[in-house]
């Protein structure tokens, strides 16, 4: 496979939002509360930076939590490399040494689920001249790597979520244009993938996030950025309204006291949103917010939400910043 032209420019992913970028589906938010919320008023937040002196920059990293632990993986090294480096946060940046790692890749998933973090597709260069996307699977228990013997349809910029102890992704590209609408699942312990519904929406670059035992979906370029808060509860998909502050494809995901929060990302091919959203009520944030950025790795660990990296204006960023709830 040929690689798409703009794939380590970013480009490629804020081209794909540019049309009709006016419109997009669930035009409505929902007033309800989610699970463990039951205000009806923005939820007031604040940013804190934590530092940049851990990984070097680098796009798309898998980002994880293990065991109350942040896990970085790979992501690109420069404009046509790939890495494989294993890195953890306690407070403080370590690299790891792993006896096994997966082979460098970029732009999948890594989700925690039981004691172990699953790593599922991504991109890779397997020649000089040619792209792999990926569909293997690995697993990590904080020492080492170890590939899994299933596999799911080949795909980068998924989304993916912990729903009911299952490791769910969705949605994606396999290809240069493609954007795929399938979803699928994994139980603890297990290595055989189960196909779920499709999401009503063929989209990519979404973020997702779970509440409760639920997966919340939001965003994506579908082409045109999406503000679309989609729920998942392990059978079905249901919309549930729109992103208070409008659509954005490209951006990161967490849940901070029982809501959606978001951070980043692009509409159109201009600049990079620095504005914070949350869903169902919208946020009021206390304090600066990070610089505006594409492609943030956003994870929620546990009162908190914690956001690695992304792409800036002044080039790839490596700040760890933590948000939280505000007084």
């Amino acid at each position: 496979m040929n690689e798409p032209p703009c794939l380590g420019r970013y480009a490629w992913s804020i081209v794909l939002v540019v049309a009709a970028c006016g419109s997009s589906p669930g035009s409505s938010v929902d007033a309800g509360p989610v699970d463990g919320d039951t205000g009806t008023e923005p939820l007031r937040v604040r940013w804190e930076r934590l530092g940049d002196d851990g990984p070097p920059p680098r796009p798309e990293p898998y980002v994880g939590t293990l065991n109350g632990k942040l896990v970085l993986f790979g992501g690109r090294g420069g404009i046509s490399g790939f890495l494989d480096d294993t890195w953890i946060w306690d407070g403080a940046w370590t690299q790891l040494s792993p006896a096994t790692s997966p082979p460098p890749r970029a732009n999948g998933a890594l989700i925690e689920q039981d004691g172990r973090l699953v790593l599922v597709g991504g991109v890779g260069r397997v020649e000089p001249d040619a792209l792999d996307v990926l569909g293997d699977v690995w697993t990590f228990d904080g020492a080492t790597w170890t590939r899994l013997p299933g596999s799911i349809p080949a795909r980068q910029s998924a989304a993916a979520s912990l729903v009911r102890g299952h490791v769910v992704i969705v949605g994606g590209a396999d290809g240069e244009v493609a954007r795929r609408a399938d979803a699928w699942s994994l139980a603890p312990g297990a290595t055989t993938w189960t196909e779920l519904p499709d999401d009503p929406l063929p989209r990519r670059d979404a973020a997702m996030t779970a509440i409760g035992d639920d997966g919340y979906l939001t965003g994506g370029s579908v082409p045109a950025a999406s503000a679309d808060v989609s729920r998942f509860d392990g059978s079905a998909w249901t919309t549930e309204g729109s992103l208070p502050r409008g659509p954005r494809a490209y951006h990161g995901a967490g849940t901070l006291a029982g809501r959606v929060v978001v951070f980043g990302g692009v509409v159109t091919s201009t600049d990079p949103i620095g504005a914070t959203d949350g869903w169902p009520h919208g946020v009021e944030v206390i304090g600066d917010e990070p610089r505006p950025r594409m492609a943030p790795r956003m994870v929620t660990l546990g009162d908190a939400v914690l956001m690695w990296g992304g792409k800036t204006m002044a080039g790839d960023s490596s700040e760890l910043w933590r948000l939280e709830r505000a007084p």
